[in-house]
C-alpha cells in the first residue's frame, strides 16, 4: 500500500523519501515558499516603525505626567533622567521596571495596548507618577 502511494506521488511529481517521509524536494519547496512568505511582509514592517515617544525624568517628576500612545502597537519611550539620583520607570499595569541612572537616556519598549489608562511611577520616589492613555488609530 505504501508503496502504492509513493508512486502515485511520483507520478505526481512530488519527492519522497524513505519511510513515507517527504524529501529534499519537498522541504526545500517549504523552505522556499518560507521565506518569499517573509519576504513578502517586509516591507509591511518597512512601512510601519515603531512609535517613539520622549519621557524626561526632571526633579524626580515624569514630564510630560500623560503620555498618549497608539493603542494595539509597540512603542519606544525614551525615557531620560535629567536628575543626578537614579530613578526607575516601574509600572504594574504593564509589567515593567527600569533603572535609569543620573543623566542617562534608555529605551524601553512597552505594549501593544488595549484602549484605555496605564500607570507608571518612580520607585525611587513613588509620589512621581504618570500615565499612558492608548487611543485607537483613527481609519
Amino acid at each position: 500500500m505504501e508503496e502504492a502511494g509513493y508512486r502515485g506521488a511520483r507520478r505526481a511529481g512530488t519527492k519522497w523519501g524513505p519511510g513515507g517521509k517527504p524529501g529534499r524536494g519537498l522541504r526545500l519547496h517549504a523552505l522556499v515558499a518560507a521565506v518569499a512568505t517573509v519576504l513578502g511582509a517586509a516591507p509591511a514592517f518597512a512601512a510601519s516603525p515603531t512609535p517613539s515617544f520622549t519621557l524626561v525624568i526632571r526633579h524626580q517628576a515624569f514630564v510630560p505626567a500623560t503620555l498618549r500612545v497608539p493603542a494595539g502597537r509597540m512603542i519606544k519611550l525614551m525615557v531620560t533622567n535629567k536628575d543626578a539620583l537614579p530613578a526607575e520607570f516601574e509600572s504594574d499595569d504593564f509589567n515593567r521596571e527600569e533603572v535609569i541612572p543620573g543623566g542617562i537616556s534608555l529605551p524601553v519598549y512597552v505594549g501593544p495596548f488595549k484602549p484605555g489608562r496605564y500607570t507608571f511611577f518612580n520607585d525611587f520616589h513613588p509620589s512621581s507618577t504618570g500615565v499612558l492613555i492608548a487611543v485607537p488609530a483613527r481609519h
